[in-house]
């Protein structure tokens, strides 16, 4: 989705009882979602012998995103095509995630309403709901896939408004239903104060960023070197977080934004959006879009 997700879990992945877990339904497409959160609540169980084959090759997909997952990944990439490599390497994941009291699941193919049996059934489950202002979703992919092609009937536009706003519906509902167990943050706000945030983030989950963690979330969001930023376009990254967020602002297309204005500015309220009333205030980052959330 482009939504910072990946850089919000790599915050959070760095404490010592954390393993992370990105993307573990990905390859599980063709199952429905009451299926897949019984593979999310195997895996945050690490119930692996009760998953699905299939989640595994989610989780081995890519070497750099999950700290303590790396060997697992590096195991399945080197016993690839033999029979036996599950066999061979899932105690590798079982062991970082017995000895890992924190466990985090990036997953953008649930939605929040999705994850309230988890809620009830258990009391320390934790959920982030991590919001981005879409007209930045929209020209993030097509600056991460120049192939991208938006469709130019707004249907794209109307799907992904009516699902934000859908999320946000469900997560005012489950923070009321569980107080202190639900959490809504903007991207926006997590990237213009990290620190600030990275504190708020590890509370929520009782605990404390140590100096180790302070230093390392500083280093990702103070990263000069363009050429690791284009590496790394999935990761986490970049050269100042502060200003990569309202970087879209300076080349985005402003007929375009405007027809996703008049598509999605009736949730902008809702999320903690203003709509742009003109290009000037578009290319005008000292111009918050950002708003207190309507309630």
């Amino acid at each position: 989705m482009r939504g910072g997700t990946t850089f919000l879990s790599d915050i959070l992945q760095q404490h010592a009882d954390a393993v992370y877990f990105h993307e573990p339904i990905y390859l599980l497409q063709w199952l429905n979602m009451t299926a897949n959160m019984q593979e999310v609540e195997y895996l945050l169980n690490c119930h692996f012998y009760q998953l699905n084959r299939d989640v595994f090759y989610s989780l081995a997909r890519d070497l750099r995103i999950s700290r303590k997952t790396q060997n697992f990944s590096r195991c399945m990439k080197q016993a690839f095509g033999n029979e036996h490599a599950l066999d061979w390497c899932l105690p590798l994941l079982a062991s970082v995630c017995n000895q890992s009291s924190l466990r985090i699941v990036k997953e953008l193919r649930l939605h929040n309403n999705d994850t309230e049996l988890l809620l009830r059934k258990y009391p320390t489950f934790r959920l982030i709901h991590l919001v981005r202002d879409p007209r930045a979703v929209f020209f993030s992919r097509l600056e991460l896939r120049r192939s991208y092609k938006i469709q130019q009937n707004g249907i794209e536009e109307s799907e992904l408004c009516a699902l934000m706003l859908s999320d946000m519906v469900d997560s005012v509902r489950l923070q009321a239903l569980y107080p202190n167990r639900v959490k809504y943050i903007q991207y926006e706000t997590l990237a213009k104060h990290t620190i600030n945030q990275t504190h708020d983030l590890y509370k929520f989950l009782n605990r404390s960023p140590t100096a180790d963690i302070l230093t390392y979330v500083r280093s990702i969001t103070s990263q000069t070197n363009v050429k690791v930023r284009k590496a790394h376009r999935f990761l986490t990254r970049r050269s100042n977080s502060s200003s990569v967020v309202d970087r879209w602002r300076v080349s985005a297309n402003y007929q375009r934004v405007k027809v996703i204005d008049d598509i999605c500015k009736h949730v902008y309220s809702r999320l903690g959006y203003r709509a742009i009333d003109n290009e000037t205030m578009l290319r005008d980052v000292k111009i918050p879009l950002t708003i207190p959330i309507e309630r």
